[in-house]
């Protein structure tokens, strides 16, 4: 194996093939390999059953990290928003300065505002603030600057439509504008934070100006929303396909909390929650140091889950009664009958610690 330390591989290979009165016994023939017991494959019969078992990684720490605060810019939200700036400088404050940190801000606009899916930026100013060429005080000043004064949505979306405006930033060539200005970074884990008093247009549309926004930019041609929490988490894992990514929602929980023009924060929460790592705090609390520390430290684990299962290239293998189960679970793959090997979809790979089991049929035939 490539990477002994990420991979625990076990062959076990049972063959006792009677031809003739003459009998070959492959474990020994192989090395006295383990003999383990194999899961049951109905193609196979117990003297001519291939197996071999995998574990996948744990997963690592990477400390370089992307945080992304998607915001709610509308008019309703200006006063909670305006708090919210002056939070996070507070908590901006707490942060290790040796950590690699870059940081960056996201206006929830609609299709037709200039901000949409684009990274935010006051006149004069970079739109990535960093560790590595800021001080924690630019950081904390640059970044309540960019959430006070973030520009307003003109179009009938008003600035509640985050989970649209970073489905935008996903686009080829909005995303290699951002990755130009060192945010994204494909060897950098990725938080991102929606800030919200209100549920996003694109999950709930509460009116007919939010529903015409609604159908302009999160329905399809069919008249189906395209953009929602599970469309959102696919994005993330294209973008992160080691899944080294965290969701967070700072929004409104319960409607206890509720102000006069609030509403609870649907679509951005159900993605958080969908989210393999994510975490939901409430808005009102003004208190988010505990929910932002756990993002981020859910944001730096990294997964590299194996796909790729070579089976030694042996001949012998009947391609036609290969089983390929991750955690017990039959899950569909594709075998390459020149290098036996098999490949999984990341999808279908498993987690941390799941176990993968192959099995076939050896075709092998003893003579006299």
């Amino acid at each position: 194996m490539k990477n002994p330390n990420f991979l625990t591989l076990t062959f076990s290979l049972v063959l006792f093939l009677g031809g003739c009165g003459k009998s070959v016994n492959l474990a020994e023939t192989l090395g006295n390999l383990p003999i383990l017991t194999p899961p049951a494959n109905p193609a196979c019969g117990a003297t001519n059953l291939l197996h071999w078992s995998y574990t996948q990684p744990n997963a690592t720490l990477n400390r370089a990290l992307d945080v992304l605060f998607v915001l709610d810019t509308s008019e309703a939200a200006s006063d909670e928003r305006a708090q919210f700036a002056q939070d996070i400088g507070g908590y901006i404050q707490t942060l290790n300065p040796s950590r690699d940190l870059h940081f960056a801000v996201m206006l929830g606009h609609g299709g037709s505002s200039p901000y949409s899916g684009k990274l935010f930026s006051l006149k004069g100013t970079s739109a990535v603030l960093s560790t590595q060429k800021n001080s924690i005080a630019q950081i904390q000043f640059g970044l309540t600057s960019l959430i006070t004064y973030a520009a307003p949505d003109l179009d009938f979306a008003e600035g509640e439509m985050p989970l649209y405006s970073f489905a935008k930033s996903q686009n080829s060539a909005q995303l290699a504008a951002i990755q130009a200005q060192d945010f994204f970074r494909p060897s950098a884990s990725l938080s991102v934070v929606f800030m919200t008093d209100d549920s996003d247009i694109c999950f709930l549309a509460e009116n007919k100006e939010e529903q015409a926004a609604q159908t302009k930019y999160c329905k399809d041609s069919s008249g189906h929303l395209k953009i929602t929490p599970a469309s959102t988490l696919q994005l993330l894992d294209q973008l992160k396909p080691n899944h080294s990514y965290s969701v967070g929602a700072i929004a409104h929980l319960s409607e206890s909390q509720l102000g006069k023009e609030d509403g609870i924060g649907h679509g951005v929460i159900e993605t958080a929650q969908l989210a393999r790592s994510g975490v939901t705090m409430e808005l009102a609390s003004r208190d988010y140091k505990a929910g932002l520390d756990h993002l981020f430290d859910l944001g730096v684990s990294e997964l590299k889950l194996l796909t790729s299962f070579n089976l030694g290239g042996n001949s012998s293998i009947d391609p036609s009664s290969v089983l390929v189960s991750v955690d017990g679970v039959t899950v569909p793959y594709q075998y390459d009958l020149k290098t036996t090997n098999v490949q999984l979809a990341l999808a279908q790979a498993g987690h941390a610690a799941s176990k993968i089991e192959i099995s076939a049929c050896s075709l092998l035939i003893t003579g006299n």
